[in-house]
């Protein structure tokens, strides 16, 4: 396949570090789980607006844990952590795979002991990860393919409302009356900025 020869290419060029951005220096496996986006990691472009406003928010708020549902590979927990915009994260992912490659991109950057790995996380139970002291300090990064819907209702709110979200949305995959709840909820709980990815 062309585009993963090139990927690879770039891959070996920069010697597997990401050589721009937020993320710089972070070390990244060429194994991928669900898309070819390792050329756009390595040369620090991938999500770019998504990295400078976890940057940002990081610096402005002293963010010190970062929860990431849907962490897949962990392009965004490891390079947070790796040029100390937190100090821990929580990474949760229910596919195996992205685990897996997940767990050797952390190896690769010693970042083991600064990461709880797991399969899932109810928030009604996030105050078995998180204490109470430092839900103003994390930010919970979210991308689970319509999950969002599902993960935030009346009641988790409560516990997270004092935090910081990150979320990317998947408006297709709802239907309109969830979606229009999900949305009034934030507005209620959260100042919102949206945030549009370039091409």
């Amino acid at each position: 396949d062309e585009k993963r020869k090139i990927v690879n290419k770039i891959h070996k060029i920069f010697s597997g570090k990401v050589c721009n951005g937020p993320y710089k220096n972070l070390k990244i496996s060429t194994i991928e789980n669900w898309s070819i986006d390792l050329g756009s990691k390595i040369l620090g472009m991938y999500e770019l607006e998504v990295q400078r406003i976890i940057e940002n928010l990081c610096k402005k708020k002293d963010i010190k844990i970062v929860v990431n549902y849907g962490v897949a590979e962990g392009y965004h927990l490891t390079g947070i952590l790796k040029n100390k915009l937190a100090k821990f994260g929580i990474g949760v992912e229910i596919d195996k795979n992205s685990i897996s490659i997940l767990q050797k991109n952390l190896k690769i950057n010693k970042l083991e002991k600064k990461v709880k790995v797991l399969e899932k996380l109810d928030l009604n139970k996030i105050s078995d990860h998180v204490r109470s002291d430092d839900i103003k300090k994390t930010l919970f990064l979210i991308d689970i393919e319509g999950g969002e819907y599902d993960l935030i209702n009346s009641n988790t709110i409560k516990l997270i409302n004092k935090s910081y979200l990150i979320i990317e949305l998947h408006p297709f995959l709802s239907n309109s009356k969830k979606k229009n709840n999900f949305y009034n909820l934030l507005k209620k709980n959260f100042n919102i900025k949206s945030i549009t990815s370039s091409s």
